[in-house]
């Protein structure tokens, strides 16, 4: 509607502020509201002006103008927003009225009804909308009517010329697309619920069209009827001038197909005047055109006069028909016409294209003198169109152009997935062949023979044969000229369909092998091919074990031969005790290392035995390691056993013993030991490598080699064995492990490849109990061998040695010659000892004088004499290694022997005599005053080789008094000794100890002096005791000078009192001189004729004294 100015409408404020809804002599300012759609949106607006209703000869150019939807107007709410244009017109000034016309059209083409109305031109340039008014035809159309609804209508009746019409004629055209201006009548639409019609003027008679109104409707009636529902919608669509319409069903509504449908077009002369017209009508036909369901039915390639058979190959140039006999459901009645292409694609068409509309009752056509190309599949493609316009195209399943023999493809000897190369009989053949193919017609059949190796004729052995389409096939044969170890050869070749003959394919052969793997013996060659195989040359010294750590020893000292990268941390490693497996030293391994070994015999196999074990580090120990050996290409992984066990030594490290078998591919390979720990990594020690030689197996030797190992609660078993086939290699080994011969109680049969030896590290060992290792060979031809190894005794404890001794007999503990002997007693109940080794040092388990060195076991003690240079003074241990033969072993050491020809330093060595007082007061030094007892002390004695025991001697002057006695010596640092029931005299004797080493040599005496005496002091008759008081500091003086007699220098103690025997003044002062002056305390009053009572007590150097107390006044 209008957007104008007015009192009349809801909303008052729909009016837009500015020049709009005004006219001016050549221009009309317009605005509207409320046109919409939801979903595709306005897109532009058609606005007519004209003098008449429904007449659009005022606009400028005699035709609508069109505008663009504005999206950015004034925004009223549900009436959507404000379109404000400026309409060019012609000179209005002539009309009091002029009639507006306004339709919208959507974004995809559809237009809306019109809103029509009648404005009088206000002089100064307003607009008023006509509210009221009269009827414009005598139908009652008019300008005020409410929406689909009419004026009254006026007196006049209406003149219908539909029939007899003399005035101007137009003919209705259906169409499907209205923008076609010159579009042809069709017959057929495809849809269901759209009609569309265009229309033009075809002859000029009488009056001319003023505007027209249109309706759709089934073409059987008369009036429009049977779409349009007018109690919904009008029936008749004023347009105007326009002379085209769309008409779109209701939401849910369709029409029905085979039915016709025609547009109706009445054209209005005059005000009363009018004319119907309608179309000739189309039928609907929406549904598309559909393929019959039926298996064989299609479009096909076939040969002339042979159109049950389809052909997928054709020759260059021939002549085909293709054909699609009840391809189509209903074809003759719904489809007009068929279109046919070749291409290279389904549905395609850039091959070729057959020129004529074929008819849709004809389902054939064929084809010749087409240039097709070998190699490239092409399709027959048949377009059916419908005579509503629908089309559906069907497919041949493709043809080829074949000009080509076929690819000749591979042979196999055998039947199964994999190619044989042997196989254990000579009464059957088999093969199977692959790849042959034929791009254009494909294969027909295959042709099959044998033929032996040594043969000049073809197909010696079995004749071609016409197998099929097969690409495996065996047969029974029985020929003389099939023996063990003979090679025979499979030859095959394809026919096509067109006849060509492939090029022939030959196999790689087979041998026939009837005799299964002969198992021999291993006998072991040492060798010198590995340089510095137990680490002990290095471009500096070892780092001693017990200092070493994971962070600062990394490349300190590196192992002469033996190569590494930056990123690896490696140290060759010591200890001056019995640690090492060889030698002194071994390596630390973080990473890996690598020697390359050189005039390696190819295809000869080699063993490898080394130790290794964890790292003694308290964390490092708590878990098992990985480590690795790589010998070429070839890598094998193993294990180290968490936890430790020393088997009665006290050294933290356990080495594990492995066994490896490679065999070499080059003359030149390297050998790699790694670890897989990143954080603390393993020992390595004493590598042995070893070339195998196999001899044949006699009559009661066992050809597999087997051993256990246990190590601290974990073991393991390994064998090693060697098999020779002169016809077929070996291509498996499995190994079991069970209590009896071929037996699988323990371990099941387990494959390990190639590998001529095999390890379980899984696994728990009985004491004692008897294990059978069991080997079976497979060859190439699938026959096996099954061998035993001598049965596995379980030891899992390792040699005990009861003792071992320096000396030749009992246990020494020192000696003076530079020869060392040991003897021992060592036994293995269970599987017997191995050998021995045994090392000296200077401490237990030590081996700075000698590494260990291999010894018999017949031998029960050995000696070496050695430099006395590097034995005297010192303590020497000897440590003995047994190994037993299920690879135990244990260790102990001698409790040393001292090597010494010196008698012990007697440079800061003390005697004194322990004083034994029979009174309360001790003896001076050096007097005695008990004559029935002396105690003596003495220390500072010092023997590198060791003390022994002591000789003390006592003795007076004149040797009246002469006692010895030899003490031994109890390891502590001062010796005491005690000489009771004595009877001594008064007089002067001297003390001597002498030291012995364990080399019983003798010290030079070490003396010292002492006086006994018994003399207790006596008082003089005619001296006295005297006493003076000084009362201005309140002292007291006591004199005894020469009061108390004795030959000895003696101390005096003194006490004195206000009471007999008190000491309140004071007690027990201890003093050398013969006076004493005092202090009286404050809480004892003095005064003149006070008695004080003095207590002096006289002391000798013997500790004998004399008492004497007497009272005295002040």
């Amino acid at each position: 509607t209008f957007a104008i100015e007015t009192e009349h409408a809801a909303s008052l404020h729909r009016h837009v502020d500015g020049w709009w809804m005004k006219w001016s002599t050549f221009k009309l300012w317009l605005a509207w509201i409320g046109f919409s759609d939801l979903h595709s949106g306005i897109d532009y607006y058609m606005v007519s002006v004209g003098s008449r209703y429904m007449l659009d000869d005022l606009n400028s150019e005699n035709k609508p103008e069109k505008f663009h939807h504005n999206g950015s107007g004034v925004d009223k709410g549900d009436e959507g927003k404000v379109q404000t244009f400026e309409v060019d017109t012609t000179k209005l000034t002539d009309y009091d009225y002029v009639f507006i016309s306004i339709w919208a059209f959507n974004n995809v083409g559809l237009q809306s009804d019109m809103i029509h109305s009648q404005f009088r031109l206000i002089p100064g340039g307003s607009l008023e909308l006509i509210r009221r008014c009269t009827s414009n035809t005598c139908r009652g159309h008019c300008v005020c009517a409410p929406k689909d609804q009419r004026c009254p209508i006026k007196g006049t009746p209406c003149v219908d010329n539909t029939n007899n019409n003399t005035n101007t004629l137009i003919a209705i055209y259906d169409v499907t697309d209205i923008r076609e201006l010159e579009a042809d009548d069709i017959s057929f639409t495809p849809s269901h619920d759209t009609l569309a019609a265009r229309w033009r003027i075809v002859q000029i008679q009488g009056l001319l069209p003023q505007w027209y109104e249109w309706s759709v409707g089934i073409t059987d009636s008369i009036e429009p009827e049977g779409i349009i529902d007018s109690s919904v919608e009008n029936v008749w669509h004023p347009c105007g001038q326009i002379d085209n319409a769309i008409y779109t069903l209701p939401r849910g509504k369709v029409l029905n197909d085979f039915q016709m449908y025609s547009f109706f077009v009445r054209t209005w002369y005059d005000s009363n005047t009018f004319a119907d017209f309608k179309s000739d009508g189309v039928t609907v036909m929406s549904k598309p055109l559909t393929k019959t369901n039926v298996f064989g039915v299609g479009v096909k390639e076939h040969l002339p006069g042979h159109w049950k058979k389809d052909i997928d190959y054709i020759l260059r140039d021939g002549l085909f028909t293709i054909s699609w006999h009840e391809a189509f459901v209903k074809a003759n009645t719904v489809i007009e016409k068929f279109h046919v292409y070749l291409s290279t694609y389904p549905g395609g068409h850039d091959v070729h294209k057959v020129d004529i509309d074929i008819p849709g009752s004809v389902s054939a056509v064929n084809i010749s003198r087409v240039s097709l190309l070998p190699g490239i599949k092409y399709y027959s493609n048949v377009v059916g169109y419908s005579y509503s316009g629908q089309h559906k195209t069907l497919s041949s399943d493709g043809f080829t152009v074949d000009v080509d023999k076929p690819l000749v493809g591979v042979v196999n000897d055998g039947i199964g997935h994999i190619e044989i190369d042997f196989q254990n009989t000579s009464h059957f053949v088999s093969a199977s062949w692959n790849g042959f193919g034929d791009h254009d017609s494909g294969i027909r059949n295959y042709y099959w023979c044998i033929q032996s190796e040594i043969s000049e004729t073809d197909c010696d052995v079995l004749p071609y044969q016409n197998v099929g389409i097969h690409r495996s096939v065996s047969k029974s044969i029985n020929s003389s000229i099939i023996h063990s170890g003979a090679k025979m050869f499979s030859k095959v070749y394809a026919v096509d369909f067109v006849g060509h003959v492939s090029d022939i394919a030959t196999s790689n052969g087979f041998t026939i092998d009837e005799t299964p793997p002969t198992p021999v013996q291993l006998i072991f060659t040492e060798n010198s091919m590995i340089k510095n195989p137990s680490f002990e040359d290095s471009d500096n010294n070892f780092v001693d074990i017990f200092n070493m750590s994971t962070t600062n020893i990394c490349g300190y000292s590196k192992p002469d031969h033996w190569n590494s990268s930056d990123n690896d941390c490696i140290c060759v490693v010591g200890s001056s005790k019995s640690i090492a497996m060889d030698g002194r030293s071994f390596l630390f391994l973080r990473g890996s290392v690598i020697q390359t070994l050189y005039n390696l015999e190819i295809d000869n196999s080699y063993n490898v035995n080394f130790f290794t074990a964890h790292v003694p580090f308290e964390n490092s120990v708590l878990s098992t390691k990985e480590g690795y050996i790589e010998f070429g290409n070839e890598r094998h992984v193993f294990l180290v056993y968490q936890k430790q066990d020393k088997h009665g030594s006290n050294i933290d490290v356990s080495w594990h013993s492995h066994t490896f078998y490679f065999t070499a591919r080059n003359k030149d390979v390297n050998i790699t030991y790694g670890s897989m720990d990143g954080t603390t990594g393993i020992l390595i020690d004493n590598i042995k490598f070893s070339k195998v030689e196999v001899v044949d197996v006699g009559t009661h030797s066992y050809p597999v080699l087997s051993h256990a190992v246990w190590l601290h609660e974990w073991s393991s078993i390994h064998a090693s064995w060697q098999f020779v086939d002169e016809e077929s290699p070996i291509v498996e080994y499995l190994w079991a492990i069970g209590y009896k011969e071929g037996s699988t109680e323990i371990q099941r049969y387990t494959s390990v490849g190639l590998n001529t030896f095999a390890y379980n590290y899984n696994i728990t060992l009985a004491h004692t109990s008897q294990v059978h290792i069991t080997v079976v060979a497979t060859n190439g031809a699938g026959l096996s061998s099954v061998v035993t190894a001598e049965a596995l005794f379980i030891d899992l404890t390792p040699p005990d040695i009861e003792f071992i001794y320096d000396g030749i007999g009992y246990d020494i503990d020192s000696q003076t010659t530079d020869e060392i002997i040991v003897n021992w007693k060592v036994e293995d109940l269970e599987s017997g000892l191995s050998h021995c080794e045994w090392a000296i040092g200077f401490s237990a388990f030590g081996n700075e004088i000698q590494a260990f060195v291999r010894i018999s076991t017949e031998l029960s003690s050995v000696s070496k004499v050695f430099d006395h240079s590097l034995l005297a003074s010192r303590k020497v241990y000897v440590t003995l290694r047994c190994h037993n033969k299920a690879g135990l072993h244990t260790k102990k050491s001698s409790d040393g022997v001292t090597i010494s020809d010196s008698p012990s330093s007697i440079q800061n060595a003390q005697v004194q005599t322990l004083d034994q007082p029979i009174t309360e007061y001790r003896s001076k030094q050096n007097f005695h005053g008990n004559t029935s007892i002396v105690r003596l002390k003495w220390m500072g004695f010092e023997d590198k080789s060791g003390l022994d025991s002591f000789h003390v001697e006592f003795e007076n002057q004149n040797k009246t008094v002469s006692l010895s006695q030899t003490i031994l010596y109890d390891h502590g640092g001062v010796m005491y000794c005690s000489m009771t029931g004595l009877d001594l005299h008064d007089g002067h004797f001297e003390v001597r100890v002498s030291a012995i080493n364990h080399a019983f040599l003798s010290s030079e005496p070490v003396s010292t002096n002492m006086s006994v005496s018994t003399i207790i002091p006596k008082v003089s008759e005619t001296k006295s005791i005297t006493m003076s008081e000084n009362e201005t500091n309140r002292t007291l003086t006591i004199s005894w000078d020469t009061y108390f007699i004795s030959a000895f220098s003696l101390y005096y103690e003194v006490s004195v009192g206000t009471a007999l025997n008190g000491a309140d003044i004071i007690q027990w002062q201890e003093t050398t001189n013969e006076f004493l002056v005092m202090h009286v305390p404050l809480q004892v009053k003095l005064y003149n004729g006070m008695t004080i009572y003095i207590t002096i007590t006289a002391i000798g150097p013997n500790g004998k004294h004399t008492t004497k107390t007497i009272a005295l006044t002040v």
